[in-house]
């Protein structure tokens, strides 16, 4: 009888569990909608900047008028920082979601037990 009070404890432990872990992958989700939306906006402004002449500086080298070719890449380099910001977030929700799925297995594997001990 201890046995079954005991999993079903743990049950109840793992299903507070998930519902943290789905408020901090909300939370996650927004960081990642957000730093995407900055990337986006300092990457579309640049791009308008270079396109229109603005100087820019990259590591100590000043950027002005590149060739066509090459100005989406420059650009890219010039918002490496709002990039890094955004991977590190999609990276960050990523392990979110790998938590979540970690947390419904053992829930899955107490009820498992649960259910042989009745």
């Amino acid at each position: 009888m201890s046995d079954i009070i005991s999993i079903s404890q743990q049950i109840e432990a793992k299903i507070k569990e998930i519902d943290k872990v789905r408020s901090v992958l909300i939370e996650r989700s927004d960081d990642r909608d957000n730093a995407e939306a900055n990337y986006t906006k300092e990457y579309a402004m640049v791009l308008i900047g270079l396109k229109n002449s603005k100087e820019y500086e990259l590591d100590g080298e000043k950027i002005k008028d590149p060739p066509a070719a090459s100005v989406k890449e420059i650009a890219k380099g010039i918002c490496w920082l709002k990039k890094l910001e955004y991977d590190k977030a999609e990276s960050l929700l990523k392990i979110a979601f790998k938590n979540l799925e970690a947390v419904q297995s053992q829930l899955t594997a107490y009820q498992s037990i649960n259910k042989h001990l009745d």
